[in-house]
């Protein structure tokens, strides 16, 4: 009997803690099968880790978020943010992982999430890394035997063939000494998804330099209504000159809680509210979701708005 009541309490206070995760997650509910395009920026600490799904079901990730257990840290985001949210909305399989620069902020979740699902395709720009825990994720790809596809400058994307998806960095006409600094951000990888008339742009961690070359090369090739902003909210992007061409009506932060950088940087966050853009971080509003018909678009976030 004594067992019973045991059982009975652990199963009581299961359901309890699911209540509460939804209660205070109520962004993670969204169905991946539907008609609408859902991006999802997780509130994966001081890194990026955006789900998309797609109108037919398939889900890619762009960026894991961070890892520091594999420095003796305790914070894995694909434990604690992209894991649970994948399972929360039962996707069983990833369809593709982008990673837009081998900086650990970035991929260090891909461990765990490799470990729980079947992935069929991993894409990154190729760039030569000497950093070992990237050496060592490469290789555990190829012992699953993941798909390893290089995205280079103007390739467009087969993800499914509702969505328009542009390769739009690195680009060749890097700034000067970009390739001599060994800058690793400004070689990000920088993609643009349109659905019909809503497009999104991802900058990964650009910084000035790639700003500007791309800002004088695309020109309104950049427009979008939505950016992803660039190497969360520093000072060292978000140029201006960068933000006419983009034109964007809302801006999505990703940034630790009282992180050591001060990201995102109030210089920027002036900028965005001097334009009139609407901002939403994951530090202040948590898990943030825009879901789409192609025609409008609305924004969730786990923290109530």
């Amino acid at each position: 009997m004594q067992i019973i009541k045991k059982y009975l309490k652990f199963f009581i206070f299961s359901i309890l803690l699911i209540g509460i995760f939804i209660q205070e997650n109520p962004c993670l509910a969204q169905s991946s099968k539907n008609k609408n395009l859902i991006v999802t920026l997780l509130a994966a600490g001081q890194g990026d880790s955006i789900v998309i799904q797609t109108p037919k079901g398939k889900t890619y990730l762009i960026d894991t978020g961070p890892n520091e257990t594999l420095f003796g840290g305790s914070f894995d985001a694909g434990k604690e943010a992209v894991v649970p949210f994948l399972k929360f909305n039962k996707i069983a399989f990833l369809d593709g992982i982008l990673i837009t620069h081998p900086h650990l902020d970035h991929y260090g979740g891909t461990f765990t999430v490799l470990e729980n699902f079947k992935v069929k395709q991993f894409m990154d720009s190729g760039i030569k890394t000497r950093a070992p825990p990237y050496i060592k994720l490469l290789s555990q790809l190829e012992k699953n035997g993941v798909e390893y596809k290089i995205v280079k400058e103007k390739d467009k994307l087969n993800w499914e063939r509702s969505l328009k998806i542009e390769i739009l960095a690195p680009t060749k006409e890097l700034a000067p000494n970009i390739e001599e600094k060994n800058n690793v951000n400004n070689r990000s990888i920088v993609l643009k998804l349109t659905y019909k008339s809503v497009s999104f742009l991802f900058t990964g961690d650009i910084e000035k330099e790639t700003e500007e070359v791309l800002a004088k090369k695309l020109k309104r090739k950049l427009k979008s209504k939505i950016l992803k902003v660039a190497h969360h909210g520093s000072k060292t992007s978000s140029t201006m000159v960068f933000l006419m061409r983009v034109d964007p009506e809302v801006a999505l932060l990703s940034c630790g809680v009282k992180n050591p950088f001060g990201h995102p940087h109030a210089l920027i966050l002036n900028r965005f509210n001097d334009l009139g853009v609407k901002i939403y971080r994951t530090d202040q509003d948590g898990t943030i979701q825009i879901i789409t018909d192609g025609k409008k678009y609305e924004v969730k976030t786990s923290k109530g708005s």
